[in-house]
Parts: structure tokens; sequence; C-alpha cells
């Protein structure tokens, strides 16, 4: 039996087929191509096969921290960020990187703002 963590992960494989198969669709009819849209590309590469589905075991799983997963999701966003990013024109580009900046600026922002709140909860952490 497959467990609640592989079976997100399998659905968010099956969506992202589903995804590129509508893509193909929309090309053939419209002229519109995945391929063609670095953007598009990162979207639903980067957030449908390892955003989304780390996000969602974030909220619905207890195995894992929820902080290491949206730590993971960040750094895959990064990651995937730098590989769609280089074969991208400069708007196109600096779009995907804001993206990718942007997802490891707001997590930056929330560790300092965990321990704040720790460091202001811990009693001992506090002046005489």
């Amino acid at each position: 039996m497959l467990s609640h963590e592989n079976r997100v992960i399998l659905g968010s494989i099956i969506l992202s087929v589903l995804a590129v198969l509508g893509a193909v669709v929309v090309d053939t009819y419209l002229v519109i191509s995945l391929g063609a849209n670095p953007v598009l590309s990162f979207l639903v590469f980067g957030g449908i096969v390892v955003v989304v589905p780390q996000l969602y075991l974030a909220v619905t799983d207890e195995d894992v921290s929820p902080r290491s997963r949206v730590r993971f999701a960040v750094i895959a966003t990064g990651v995937f960020a730098v590989m769609f990013a280089r074969d991208a024109a400069a708007l196109e580009s600096r779009i995907i990187l804001t993206v990718g900046g942007g997802a490891f600026v707001g997590l930056v922002c929330y560790e300092f703002l965990a321990g704040y709140r720790a460091s202001s909860d811990d009693p001992s952490a506090r002046p005489q």
C-alpha cells in the first residue's frame, strides 16, 4: 500500500503529465508552445512537480517537520529558477529569477521571524 506522501507525489507527477498534454493541445490549436515560454514551463514543472506537493504535505503530513518541507520547496524553487532562467530571454529570465529569489527572501524572513518569536517566548532569553 502506498503511503500518503507517495500518493501525493504520484498525484503531482500525473498532474504534471496532464499539464504537458494540455500544453500540447493548446500548442496545436492556439500555437502557444510550452517550450517557447520558459516562465510557463518553470511554473508547470517547478510548481506542480515540486512545490505544490511539498506545501500540501507540510500542511497534512505529520511525519516530517513542515518547516523542512517548506525549506525543501524553496531550495528546489531556486534550483529550478536557475535552470530555467539559463535558457530564457532577458525579461523572462528576470521574472523566473525574481520568483526564485522572492521565495528565498520569504523563507529567510520567515526564519528570522520564527527565531525572534522563539527567543521572545523563552523566559531565559529575556533580560533581567
